[in-house]
């Protein structure tokens, strides 16, 4: 005999009724009037009398005899057995005026579990415990039924596959308005996990054991089979995955997994637009699985006036491969922003971890070779290693596109050194916090904070792509991509050796899927040292970066399907170098 474990929330099946419920009455034609009860006494009467399309008589005495004892199994389903129901018909209007009595109250409750083997856990008595059939709960046969299948389905789902009811009773006591309720759960043995067998994969078998971690030999329930669902499905290897609980009495449970494995290649397409770089197009290609280990391969290529980029990963799985694995990454991209232009190749290795779902680090060991050029100054090229360490954390409520609170900070922290045949030395870190509150339902604050720091002996040596610019619709708002930074004689941006970066932004939500914004950001990227030339002139920079530029705007929000979309217009304030309005649009998160 077998018990499939769906994994599907009941919810659903809930759902449907409703809907069925939902569609009879809206299909009802009679035009009803009830006076007297509350609103669910009204709801369920109309529900019952949903199967008329029209009147079934054309005097009271005749709407009585048909419908009454429908009348009355709606309201006694909520324990209104006293009631009195006047039918008056008035044209094709039936009005029901209901006098409807004392209500029932619960009253002796007698809910126990029967147990032959192992005693059950604390967690199944407090259900026992906190039943509903007390003075604050009022009285309805659905609240009974619910109670008396809420138990067999809590004992199911903690491996006592055999329970039944033994004793089921709902005791009316009309005189004394009260209902006594008898529960008797007889739970049977508690089944284990006993065995595991799958279905045959692209994957190795002891890979496909390793990443699903049954527990043989634990007691059944449905967490574990919850648990080993999600770790098969969150591979990234699998389309599908069944698990059929089959039952060997006395209380043996033997899983047996069906795994349906993805297609062997994966190609997908993306368009979009937004204010730093313009229009983009995505195209990527996937191999999820290239051989029984589990090894993958991605690479993408996204095109775009200002940034287009090439990248492409061999993945190797460590443990779970969505939260341990090796990668070997190689990208070439190119950036275009104002008068800085540059061209970077990157190959390395790179460890990740995340545990949980909110801590996230990696190492990195990456080999980069850039060439940039910056306003009328001569092309430069550089070839670095740079061993780095990356960490983050994220933890929120609510929707991940659009959260009610939450946070997310991350530190990354990179070196660079000639003993590892790089052309220069220096330190990089950079790091920041993001925060969203929401004080009231529809008011909520986002908060932004990033800095930056890089170390070294000659700033002049450290490559355009490590230093600091900022400025764009993902940090100062109101001025153009990556524009603020210091300024050498000729007024070209290059780029700074510290970051600092704040915004505040409040939200309020007028529709349930848009929401207004009123937002300050203020940020700059500067030099530490103001005596750093970046030519043979002699002549002072025209802007070292120390003040701070600032910009203030207007938006929407928009919780799309594919996420939230943010549209902006923004402008400096009391900006010397900057002035008038710029219009950000752009796909992002909070967090």
């Amino acid at each position: 005999m077998q018990l499939i474990a769906r994994l599907r929330s009941t919810s659903c099946l809930t759902v449907l009724s409703i809907g069925v419920l939902c569609s009879l009455a809206a299909r009802a034609e009679i035009d009803l009037e009830v006076r007297g009860v509350p609103d669910p006494a009204q709801e369920n009467i109309r529900m019952h009398l949903s199967k008329w399309d029209e009147l079934p008589g054309d005097n009271p005495d005749v709407l009585r005899n048909a419908m009454h004892p429908a009348v009355t199994e709606a309201l006694r389903a909520l324990g209104y057995y006293h009631a009195e129901v006047d039918y008056a018909l008035r044209g094709d209007q039936l009005t029901l005026n209901i006098e409807p009595g004392p209500r029932l109250q619960w009253g002796e409750v007698d809910v126990t579990v029967l147990s032959k083997g192992e005693p059950v856990d604390d967690e199944f008595w407090q259900l026992i415990a906190n039943h509903p059939f007390t003075d604050e709960q009022v009285f309805s046969h659905r609240v009974y039924e619910d109670y008396k299948n809420s138990l067999l389905t809590f004992a199911s789902r903690q491996g006592y596959l055999d329970a039944q009811l033994v004793r089921n009773r709902l005791r009316i006591n009309i005189q004394e308005q009260r209902a006594g309720v008898v529960l008797h759960v007889e739970v049977g043995e508690r089944y284990k996990i006993t065995d595991v067998t799958f279905s045959d994969s692209r994957l190795a078998p002891e890979l496909v054991e390793q990443i699903a971690q049954v527990p043989e030999g634990e007691w059944y329930s449905a967490n574990i089979v919850g648990s080993v669902y999600n770790r098969l499905l969150n591979t990234g290897y699998f389309a599908g995955v069944d698990i059929n609980v089959e039952r060997v009495p006395p209380n043996q449970a033997h899983l047996h997994i069906n795994l349906q494995d993805l297609p062997k290649h994966r190609v997908s397409t993306g368009v979009g637009f937004d204010t730093d770089t313009g229009p983009w197009i995505k195209l990527r290609w996937e191999r999820p699985v290239i051989n029984d280990r589990g090894h993958g391969f991605t690479t993408e290529l996204q095109l775009s006036r200002i940034a287009p980029e090439l990248e492409a990963q061999y993945r190797i799985p460590w443990g779970h491969p969505q939260n341990e694995y090796v990668s070997w990454d190689t990208g070439w991209r190119m950036q275009d922003t104002e008068d800085v232009e540059t061209t970077i190749f990157t190959t390395g290795l790179s460890y990740h971890r995340v545990i949980g779902e909110r801590w996230r680090y990696s190492f990195h060991a990456d080999f980069e070779n850039e060439t940039s050029q910056q306003g009328d100054q001569p092309e430069v090229s550089a070839t670095y290693v740079i061993p780095s360490v990356r960490f983050s954390r994220r933890d929120f409520r609510g929707d991940a596109t659009d959260p009610n609170r939450g946070y997310r900070y991350w530190l990354h922290v990179g070196t660079s050194n000639d003993s590892l045949g790089s052309d220069t030395d220096f330190h990089r870190f950079n790091g920041g916090l993001n925060t969203i509150f929401t004080a009231w339902e529809k008011h909520s604050l986002v908060a932004r904070v990033e800095f930056g720091v890089i170390a070294t002996d000659d700033f002049r040596a450290v490559p355009l792509s490590q230093r600091f610019f900022t400025g764009g619709d993902q940090s100062v708002r109101g001025y153009e991509f990556q524009s603020i930074a210091p300024r050498d004689a000729d007024n070209d941006l290059t780029g700074g050796e510290r970051l600092t970066v704040g915004s505040v932004e409040y939200r309020y939500q007028f529709l349930p899927t848009w929401k207004a914004a009123l937002f300050v950001d203020q940020g700059r990227a500067y030099l530490e040292d103001d005596t750093v030339r970046f030519d043979d002139s002699g002549q002072p920079n025209r802007d070292s970066g120390r003040e701070y530029r600032t910009g203030a705007g207007v938006g929407v929000r928009w919780k799309s399907p594919v996420g939230l979309i943010a549209f902006d217009i923004a402008a400096p304030i009391n900006d010397d170098y900057e002035s008038g309005v710029r219009v950000h649009l752009y796909l992002g998160t909070p967090l």
